[in-house]
């Protein structure tokens, strides 16, 4: 759950029970840089200095019985002054509803990944191991050469060489997220409402303007996709399509990323999808972005994403 976080805050642990997360930060703040760098817990507690807030996480594993465990977890703050304790306030007022939220989705998640079937059997095996994207010999890497891959995912769809388009016409046709489950809604819905607060979504923080479109590396000769490709209800921009791979990116406050559909061959004769996830976080925000949506990303929104398109597919194919 805390992976990567340590980057970005004091992370310590006693595994495998125990782990905990300290920052020192202004969190209303769209400014990446508002956060203070201290060694340990201890260095935590001792910081005085006003307009700051004081906040972490911990993590409790419980052993209940021999094949029963009960996680806890709590977030504690605590502002060095007054005028930044109201100035929290008001910022909790708008968050508070969503923090539950997020939180019950994440323990909801955590569950979830603690229950599920062993490596390689059911829906644990939708993930694919990093080289079933890395081995391919995808334009995708040429341009975004200093992207770090997220992850890769199965799409359960299966055809002949050609019908990548079909593919992405199930994409965009999907709906997404407004025929996704009510709790995925809920959690894209309150997305847009943290980021409008926290201003991550400004156009001046967006493709053309905090960072520049990947379609300035595509080689001569590579054509973007044909109109209409972009994504629905969804910010990405397409990048290109090619018989076998498309890709589109999108940009915020916090990362500049790429979705990628890629079309190989399923060793059964015929064809197969998979998605990429690609990004290059916007500094230490990107990072703690990633590494907070991560158990939300893994546990609801791909699921509830890739078991969409795979049904737009069948009904397509009646």
């Amino acid at each position: 759950m805390l992976e990567g976080l340590s980057r970005t805050g004091v992370l310590e642990e006693e595994p495998p029970r125990y782990s905990a997360l300290a920052m020192i930060g202004r969190p209303w703040s769209p400014d990446p840089r508002a956060h203070v760098a201290v060694d340990g817990l201890r260095g935590v507690a001792h910081f005085d200095e006003p307009g700051w807030l004081k906040y972490g996480m911990e993590w409790v594993l419980e052993p209940l019985a021999p094949t029963l465990t009960r996680l806890r977890t709590a977030t504690l703050c605590t502002a060095t002054d007054e005028r930044t304790r109201r100035a929290f306030a008001a910022y909790w007022v708008v968050i508070r509803p969503f923090s539950g939220l997020l939180r019950t989705a994440m323990l909801t998640t955590v569950r979830r990944l603690a229950t599920r079937p062993a490596p390689g059997r059911g829906r644990a095996a939708r993930r694919l191991p990093p080289h079933a994207h890395t081995d391919r010999p995808w334009l995708i890497h040429a341009i975004a050469p200093d992207f770090t891959l997220e992850d890769v995912w199965l799409i359960d769809v299966h055809g002949s060489a050609d019908e990548l388009s079909r593919l992405l016409h199930a994409v965009i046709d999907d709906g997404f997220p407004d025929r996704a489950p009510v709790a995925v809604r809920a959690l894209w819905k309150a997305r847009w409402i943290i980021g409008g607060v926290l201003g991550w979504d400004r156009p001046d923080e967006g493709l053309g303007t905090r960072v520049s479109s990947l379609r300035g590396r595509l080689p001569d000769g590579v054509a973007t996709a044909a109109p209409g490709s972009d994504l629905p209800g969804v910010p990405f921009t397409t990048l290109y399509e090619t018989r076998d791979e498309w890709a589109a990116e999108v940009a915020n406050k916090t990362v500049h990323g790429v979705m990628h559909l890629g079309w190989v061959p399923d060793g059964n004769g015929g064809y197969r999808g998979q998605m990429a996830v690609l990004v290059r976080p916007n500094g230490a925000l990107g990072r703690l972005y990633m590494a907070l949506i991560k158990p939300l990303r893994y546990g609801v929104v791909y699921p509830a994403l890739l078991r969409g398109i795979e049904k737009r597919w069948m009904a397509e194919r009646g």
